[in-house]
């Protein structure tokens, strides 16, 4: 009879760029050290070798590997089936870091459930053997230090990058007057000192900025200028240019932005109305193939689609502005119609239309509340678990603790702000509105350019149901699904839009 136990392998790293190392490799010696050790214990698992329970990307500090789906998650799981009989197997991993580094209390909890079912876990560094006889002995003083230390080390790594991150927070705000952070920045900055100062592409950039506000394109701008500036384009577009700096961090090997926003990290190059004026003047020569004209013609390019879902360009017949759908035969409409009644509603909406989660009258404040109810429950699961409570309450656990720092983010991030600025972006928007009658020529030029980017800040989408003649009122669905009648309803008929906040 064969009385060695099943050797089952697992191991984890916890970030993708990982992958490039030999941390998988290591690992993978360690199992085949921990079978020569113990050969007369443990016999190869020929179900779960080395690299079946493997968690690629996989943070140990913050549960990833506990989380549903993860790896050691998994062997759980199939311990508590039974799958894995514990009184037939060992775990066998290299090292305590792998098993965990979530809060020491916890991780004692999982290793104590798991050799109480009957399987030990096998450490290869340092050499232990840990059964259920373990937990009673000395043994476990030094199991717990190490665990112990495994969360003490992730914990100082985490602090010392939140450290970095308020440190750069604190910086943004006129940062030329501190020391300078990183000599990454834009192109055309670079670092004198302790200063970002703008260097000889700056004043190129400034003029290809007015070009294409003027509405040169990309291919014009270089042909004039040179290409001091490969993907033109972007840069255009890029926030840089008015002084934004937006952090981001790597993800499953990918970029991702935080959601922070720190204005006046860079010398600007460009004021905001500038700016805005650059992208609108980009977003009207984005949807149109033919030579653009002195005139902004459509302020909603891109926004408009009719009932089956297809976008409306636009297009002229007989000398009359329409909109028309870029496939399909649905029927075109009159572009002067929609215009006017939009610019009439933007003028009486009040914000709560067009943002509903505005009503609350302060967001701050209900985040925190959702942040400190979180943080109860949290609590709650913690004590509950200790208490004796199911491995699936470390999934839970998890799953709290990712809300409140996405509550927290958002609290730090951009949507406090956006609840005001979004008024003021209103605001900004029926001012100018009331100001195009008394408008002509340039001045008239620029004010459409400006509304035509305050409307992208307002609206997502525009969505025409049904319209008649040239002469007809409107029935305009707001986003709190209010409805709004606009211009009078004449023999043309009505027209039905729906209007999707942005």
């Amino acid at each position: 009879m064969n009385s060695k136990r099943e050797a089952i392998s697992f191991g984890r790293f916890s970030s993708k760029p990982q992958e490039k190392g030999d941390s998988k490799h290591r690992q993978g010696q360690a199992y085949e050290r921990i079978l020569t050790r113990y050969s007369d214990k443990l016999t190869r698992s020929e179900r779960f070798g080395f690299g079946v329970l493997f968690g690629e990307g996989e943070s140990g500090f913050h549960g990833g590997h506990l989380a549903q789906g993860g790896s050691l998650r998994a062997f759980l799981d199939k311990l508590k089936s039974g799958e894995i009989d514990p009184r037939k197997s060992a775990l066998c991993i290299d090292e305590w870091s792998r098993f965990s580094r979530i809060e020491p209390d916890l991780a004692v909890k999982l290793l104590s459930d798991i050799v109480r079912s009957g399987c030990p876990v096998v450490i290869h560094n340092p050499d232990m053997w840990v059964d259920e006889a373990s937990i009673s002995s000395p043994q476990f003083i030094i199991i717990s230090f190490l665990l112990q230390q495994a969360h003490s080390a992730s914990k100082e790594k985490s602090d010392w990058q939140t450290a970095s991150w308020k440190g750069r927070r604190e910086r943004a705000d006129g940062l030329t007057k501190e020391n300078v952070k990183s000599a990454v920045c834009p192109t055309w900055l670079s670092v004198e000192g302790n200063k970002y100062v703008e260097n000889e592409k700056a004043p190129l950039l400034r003029q290809a900025c007015e070009l294409s506000t003027a509405g040169y394109g990309a291919t014009e701008i270089t042909r004039t200028l040179g290409n001091a500036f490969p993907g033109l384009l972007a840069t255009l577009r890029s926030r840089t240019l008015i002084g934004e700096y937006r952090p981001a961090k790597r993800e499953a090997g990918k970029k991702v932005k935080t959601g922070e926003v720190f204005e006046g990290f860079y010398p600007a190059l460009l004021t905001v109305d500038q700016f805005n004026r650059l992208q609108a003047s980009l977003d009207s020569r984005k949807f149109q193939k033919a030579k653009r004209g002195k005139f902004v013609t459509c302020l909603f390019s891109g926004l408009v689609f009719n009932a089956d879902g297809v976008g409306m360009v636009i297009g002229t017949v007989h000398g009359r502005k329409i909109l028309k759908p870029k496939t399909g035969k649905f029927r075109s409409l009159h572009y002067s119609v929609l215009e006017t009644a939009m610019l009439d509603l933007f003028l009486d909406i009040a914000p709560e239309d067009l943002f509903p989660a505005l009503h609350t009258a302060d967001l701050a404040t209900e985040l925190r509340a959702r942040i400190v109810d979180k943080q109860k429950q949290l609590t709650e699961l913690k004590a509950k678990y200790l208490a004796g409570g199911s491995v699936a309450l470390l999934d839970m656990i998890t799953t709290v603790e990712k809300q409140i720092d996405n509550l927290q983010a958002e609290l730090n991030g951009e949507e406090v702000k956006a609840s005001v600025g979004r008024v003021d972006t209103l605001g900004a928007t029926q001012d100018l509105v009331g100001h195009l009658a008394g408008l002509t020529g340039s001045d008239l030029l620029d004010a459409r350019l400006r509304l035509k980017a305050l409307i992208r800040t307002l609206v997502a989408r525009i969505d025409v149901m049904i319209w008649a003649s040239t002469k007809c009122g409107l029935v305009v669905t707001l986003a709190n699904g209010k409805e709004v009648r606009v211009g009078e309803t004449t023999k043309g008929g009505q027209m039905q839009v729906t209007l999707r906040a942005g």
